[in-house]
């Protein structure tokens, strides 16, 4: 059970995870946050209530010929129509078929008419959906055979007239003449905040011009991160658009035929060597796309490592603060190679492993934190496209010799729980490809030994060193006593004040409040503040009659204790009696006290200050 627990809330989102954000892990807490997770989510009258409304809020269709939002429309109608067979509550397909006919563009409207004939009878929403399918596959094969078509070359004057209006076209943004995407206060701001400026100016996603009045956007290009259609800079976030790692140093090599390794060792857990001899094949890593995700339920899309060589999953700084996880300390000093200590790291974080798509299993581990995880970018150019045993897969990044940054290192912690049935091998000098949760992933050679040239070789490998001197160290430096300093003369009168006033007779720690200057003090009223806390308390106690027992029952027995008494003579005089609002504090998860009093001594008085400001 604690492990189902641990599982259950790794998935969860949104609201769901809120309900069990303050449920402790343990094995005695499964059934009740499964208990709680069906009574607030498993209601079926509700759930009928938001399919149904899904189905009555669909988005219609605003360009006519696109296949991308027909598909949306179908798509998120089959969602809701499945969900309500499930409920038990099919809906008719007149219903159906009317609702979402009236949201697909004109044109598709009048061909769906004509398809239905001059009969009276009433079609099916399987003859509706076959329709949408056979005209989304037509707009489909429409749009990669216009992209096919050869691009002519323009004529003179049209040329001419083009370049003279983007010399005179100005930036929507800032009103200088410059396209958007070069625009330094758009490139600025955040991904979010680049659609909204966006949508408040009216812009087509794609190329960032103005809307095309309902027809498709003409621009070839698309986003070069996932493909769809939508500029790059408008690609959710995405930490391989941040600032790439440093530049990388060159370290001088020895002028004689002998291979000679450099001494130095690289900041990060990446050790490059550097020999002068015959260049080896080309060696491409295996690297997927993957959502890491944390307590905090934000979510960052990172290029990760598999690499078995390591003990501990670690990712870089910049994930950790993208996320905004909170983090813990840890004292791990990383081996590398030739037992050489490459880094002392101090924190980590719990985080959570999805594939890139969204879906499959989920991998949960405590993750170390490098300022900088790894040099490693391929230096050539090479697609599993060229080798015909890798054909036909689905890979977990399409593009591995791209030079996009490693943000995320899966150690052996979660690699053995990644890997899934299935190999392909090729010939000697070709990739292998290994079947995981995220995809198919591509490693080894890739092209046959060349010349001889000088060249770093990249090593992975990481293995925890626990230094229990240098902890030692710090914890009895922590513990040393400090120098003595010379007291304040605040520091004098707390000193004394504690002295004069402070008794233990009958086992009771009492000591009168310290007052910075006075009494008397210059405050204004405060009782009018504390009648009207007091009256809404006592309207909120009257409709829940257990707690108003509890709040009794506390002040019963701070009236018994002696921490309180009624006073007639301060009710009466209002000079100098402050009197302090309060309010009931109700804590059901507690074991011992579930209701206390919160006494405010920071509420302002008719003069604006409080008794705490004294």
């Amino acid at each position: 059970n604690l492990r189902k627990l641990h599982y259950l809330k790794s998935c969860l989102d949104g609201e769901a995870a809120l309900l069990l954000k303050n449920v402790q892990i343990t094995a005695e807490n499964f059934d009740i946050s499964w208990k709680l997770l069906k009574d607030r989510f498993a209601n079926k009258r509700r759930l009928f209530h938001i399919h149904v409304s899904n189905l009555f809020s669909l988005k219609a269709v605003t360009c006519t010929g696109s296949a991308v939002e027909l598909r949306r429309l179908l798509d998120n109608a089959k969602e809701s129509v499945e969900a309500l067979k499930t409920l038990g509550h099919p809906v008719q397909d007149d219903v159906l078929v009317y609702l979402i006919s009236q949201r697909v563009d004109q044109e598709t409207r009048k061909f769906w008419e004509l398809s239905c004939g001059e009969g009276d009878e009433f079609p099916t929403f399987d003859e509706l959906e076959k329709f949408l399918n056979s005209r989304i596959r037509a707009f489909e094969a429409a749009s990669v055979q216009l992209n096919k078509t050869p691009v002519t070359k323009p004529q003179k004057a049209n040329a001419q007239i083009h370049l003279s209006e983007a010399s005179l076209s100005k930036c929507s943004i800032c009103s200088e003449n410059h396209p958007i995407y070069k625009c330094t206060s758009f490139r600025t701001m955040s991904v979010d905040q680049r659609l909204e400026m966006i949508n408040r100016k009216k812009l087509c996603k794609n190329c960032l011009l103005q809307m095309h009045r309902g027809k498709p956007c003409s621009s070839k290009y698309s986003c070069f991160r996932c493909g769809n259609r939508h500029q790059t800079l408008l690609h959710p976030i995405d930490v391989a658009e941040l600032e790439k790692g440093g530049d990388e140093g060159t370290d001088s090599t020895n002028s004689g035929d002998k291979p000679s390794v450099s001494n130095s060792i690289d900041s990060t857990l990446v050790q490059s060597h550097f020999f002068n001899g015959p260049q080896p094949a080309h060696v491409v890593l295996a690297t997927v796309w993957a959502l890491v995700s944390s307590p905090s339920q934000k979510v960052v899309k990172v290029r990760a490592l598999l690499d078995q060589g390591s003990i501990h999953t670690i990712i870089s700084a910049k994930v950790a603060e993208l996320l905004g996880t909170k983090t813990y300390p840890v004292a791990v000093s990383m081996g590398g190679i030739g037992d050489n200590k490459a880094e002392q790291i101090t924190r980590a974080a719990p985080i959570t492993v999805t594939p890139a798509q969204g879906t499959g299993p989920t991998l949960s581990t405590d993750a170390l934190i490098v300022r900088s995880l790894t040099t490693y970018v391929p230096r050539f150019q090479s697609s599993p496209s060229d080798y015909k045993h890798l054909r036909g897969l689905q890979f977990a990044d399409k593009r591995p010799t791209d030079a996009t940054p490693v943000h995320l290192l899966i150690g052996a912690d979660l690699y053995a729980y990644a890997l899934r049935n299935g190999l392909r091998r090729g010939q000697r000098d070709e990739p292998v490809a290994q079947n995981t949760i995220f995809g198919w992933i591509i490693s080894g050679n890739t092209t046959a030994s060349v010349s001889s040239s000088i060249h770093p070789a990249h090593v992975h490998h990481s293995q925890s060193l626990f230094d229990l001197d240098a902890s030692m160290r710090r914890f009895w430096e922590c513990e040393e006593v400090p120098l003595h300093t010379p007291p304040t003369e605040e520091d004098n009168r707390c000193e004394n004040h504690f002295r004069t006033t402070h008794s233990r007779s009958d086992g009771k720690y009492i000591v009168r409040i310290p007052f910075k200057e006075g009494p008397p003090i210059s405050i204004g009223s405060t009782r009018a503040r504390a009648e009207r806390m007091l009256i809404t308390m006592e309207k909120k106690l009257a409709r829940h009659p257990d707690v108003g027992k509890l709040y009794s029952e506390f002040m019963r027995e701070y009236e018994q204790l002696g921490h309180i008494h009624p006073d007639t003579k301060a009710c009466q005089n209002d000079n100098q009696s402050v009197f302090l609002p309060h309010h009931s504090v109700l804590k059901s998860s507690s074991t011992t006290t579930k209701l206390r009093v919160v006494f405010n001594a920071s509420a302002p008085s008719t003069n604006g200050k409080s008794l705490n400001d004294y």
